[in-house]
């Protein structure tokens, strides 16, 4: 995550239930940090390109269960299709889930050429 943590982390977690969650779901996340930490879930399970077992821009995920909660921090910025991310999020959340994303702009506002990703050399750029 970053800088933002100690306002940030707080704001996600006053946004949630609280409650235990039977299976919660991290994408953009290698392992326990911060938030994930103080989420309380019976299980987690964490995706990221890191691990190799989830590419964001990829058109199915490929993860075969589903969640009670989905979190993903900043991933939506960095999609290729955001849309489709949403769509693959809500895919694999069960009736009544509760989804947690939010865009993650940072400071890139500031750059001239914005987009969603960024824009290098007059082509457009993404995260994967």
């Amino acid at each position: 995550m970053g800088k933002s943590d100690p306002i940030i982390i707080p704001k996600y977690l006053s946004l949630l239930p609280e409650k235990e969650y039977e299976n919660a779901c991290f994408l953009g996340f290698s392992g326990e940090n911060n938030l994930t930490a103080n989420i309380k879930a019976k299980r987690k399970s964490f995706y990221d390109l890191s691990l190799s077992n989830w590419n964001i821009n990829d058109h199915n995920w490929n993860i075969k269960e589903e969640f009670d909660l989905v979190v993903s921090t900043r991933c939506p910025y960095f999609a290729k299709d955001p849309l489709r991310f949403f769509e693959n999020c809500h895919s694999i959340l069960v009736p009544e889930g509760t989804l947690l994303a939010d865009w993650g702009l940072g400071d890139h506002w500031r750059f001239k050429n914005y987009k969603i990703g960024w824009v290098k050399d007059g082509e457009h750029e993404h995260a994967y």
